[in-house]
């Protein structure tokens, strides 16, 4: 069951690129998701409610985009999220299960939109009984004493839960329905199953693959030979057009499946993927070895939460003292490595994590990173600026961010290069929901010295020049927005200051080590050095990461 109950943390997550607060008394901004049988109730409800201004309506049904439902637009699906939107109620699709409720739930949550709790006027609720996010209880619905009703729950006109009876997390009870005790509506899954779940064979008949996809929970069954190699796949739309022939269902599969499906090589970026599949206008899309053997079935649902929305901040106003004269008259970002500027290898990296939004805080110089970069057009991303008056360190800059983050947001300093995906530093925090993520990098110096070991006054061992090894900060994080509270403004603050003020305050700090290439250019050596390893500057968009705990 959902929490009812948030426990108050340090730092409360807030989202990425929130407008400033505003008058209280203005109608936050709305979205309906699902133009399905509910819709016309939700609406009706939702103009009850002065609070919100209902800004449209996603479903991932084709024929509805860009059409109007109530003098309300249809916007598309989730990629097509508008900006400024606050919050969002989740209805029931228009095609039956053409989405995972909770699927849905958790990437609205995880984009940091308020979930509310709805509740017509003529429903009716036990006083003892505490209603979870996302709940929507529609006209003379009823719920009675000693009932539980989990988190992001639907119930039609005139539903009720009985008196003790319980309705689990996102569960949805049609119009007249009721649940007593010890009685629970079906639910499907709302997880998809494993990949082995989605395989077929081409002799299995078209009824067995109907079974298949309502346990699989992806609308989408892979066809493969004994070998292992993809034949094809088959989806309910093809099931649908199979029966409207009047194909009959104890048919093997091979006669309705597509026998040349979409697919990608294992190692595409997410960004690349997430670009098919919008031109394809498809929702699955299996990824495949050099033998063409199905590896994973990626869902446009989780490449979207992994993708949309995610923003960087490149902390590019250093003087560069330690390089001058080359700094004279070049900010450091943009000294050339490899026939291209440092900042330019930075900017494709986030690109090819799927990194859209993008925003650099200059200082020296300002004026030449501005008119290299411009807009961001040309790297394919949308880069804004902010402007240090003076010097605020490596953390000060991020008090003038506006608007105002919403959600975990990566920040990197403007003089590193890497391979490594950014994206697995985002999923990571999104796992692990700490303050802040530092990325961290293990770092072997030799001791000059014969380093001598003592004990209670005994040497119990000489060591002649160790080499000793340290992880060290590689000036990369992910910070919950919540931190640019604990900044204060216009003045000099570093991110080690950051760090202590948001451990003084209970908070928690990850680290996640970088085991791909990786150089800070901090003197004419390293940057000698990175021209040598040029080779290496491709960002790898799969590049795994690990937790410090697995190289213990």
């Amino acid at each position: 069951m959902g929490q009812r109950h948030k426990k108050k943390m340090p730092l409360e997550p807030a989202e990425w690129m929130a407008e400033p607060n505003g008058a209280e008394n203005t109608p936050r901004s709305l979205v309906i998701v699902g133009a399905g049988m509910f819709l016309s109730d939700l609406i009706r409800l939702l103009k009850d409610h002065a609070e919100f201004h209902i800004a449209g309506i996603l479903d991932p049904a084709p024929t509805l985009r860009h059409q109007s439902i109530n003098g309300i637009p249809v916007l598309g699906w989730l990629e097509n999220l508008p900006a400024g939107v606050q919050a969002a109620v989740i209805g029931t699709p228009a095609t039956p299960q053409a989405f995972d409720r909770e699927a849905v739930f958790r990437i609205l949550a995880r984009h940091g939109l308020s979930l509310p709790i709805l509740t017509d006027p003529s429903s009716q609720c036990a006083a003892e009984v505490s209603l979870c996010r996302g709940t929507i209880l529609l006209a003379g619905v009823s719920i009675e004493k000693g009932a539980a009703v989990g988190e992001n729950c639907l119930l039609g006109s005139g539903a009720a839960v009985g008196a003790c009876a319980q309705l689990a997390d996102h569960a949805v009870l049609m119009p007249g329905q009721r649940v007593s005790f010890n009685e629970a509506p079906e639910v499907r899954p709302s997880q998809p199953r494993s990949l082995e779940a989605t395989l077929a064979r081409e002799s299995d008949s078209i009824q067995e693959i109907i079974r298949r996809i309502n346990w699989a929970n992806m609308e989408i069954v892979l066809v493969v030979a004994e070998q292992g190699a993809l034949l094809g796949t088959i989806t309910d739309g093809d099931i649908r057009r199979g029966i409207l022939a009047g194909i009959d269902s104890a048919q093997p599969v091979s006669i309705i499946m597509n026998r040349h499906p979409i697919t990608v090589p294992l190692g595409a970026p997410y960004h690349e993927m997430l670009d098919i599949m919008r031109k394809r206008s498809i929702r699955h899309l299996p990824v495949v070895d050099n033998e063409n053997r199905p590896i994973r079935l990626e869902r446009i649902e989780s490449l979207l939460d992994q993708l949309t929305g995610q923003g960087a901040i490149v902390m590019a106003g250093g003087m560069g003292t330690r390089l001058r004269p080359l700094t004279n008259d070049t900010p450091k970002p943009l000294l050339p490595v490899a026939g291209r500027p440092i900042l330019d290898h930075i900017l494709g990296g986030l690109r090819e994590s799927g990194i859209e939004d993008v925003v650099i805080s200059v200082n020296y110089l300002a004026d030449r990173i501005r008119d290299h970069v411009g807009n961001g057009q040309e790297h394919r991303l949308n880069v804004n600026y902010i402007a240090e008056k003076e010097r605020l360190g490596t953390a000060g800059a991020l008090s003038l961010v506006r608007p105002r983050p919403r959600r975990p947001f990566l920040v990197m300093n403007g003089d590193l290069l890497t391979k490594m995906n950014f994206a697995k530093i985002l999923q990571f925090q999104n796992k692990h929901r700490h303050d802040i993520v530092m990325c961290v990098r293990k770092h072997q110096f030799q001791v000059p010295y014969g380093v001598v070991d003592i004990r209670e006054g005994c040497v119990t061992g000489l060591r002649e020049k160790p080499v000793l090894e340290q992880f060290i900060n590689a000036g990369i994080y992910v910070l919950n927005p919540a931190c640019i509270d604990l900044i204060p403004r216009n003045r000099y603050f570093d991110m080690t200051d950051l760090i202590q003020a948001v451990l003084g305050q209970g908070g928690s700090i990850g680290a996640f080590p970088i085991i791909e290439y990786w150089r800070d250019i901090g003197n004419p050596s390293d940057l000698q050095a990175a021209g040598r390893e040029h080779s290496a500057l491709v960002p790898d968009a799969q590049a795994p990461g690990i937790p410090v705990e697995a190289l213990a």
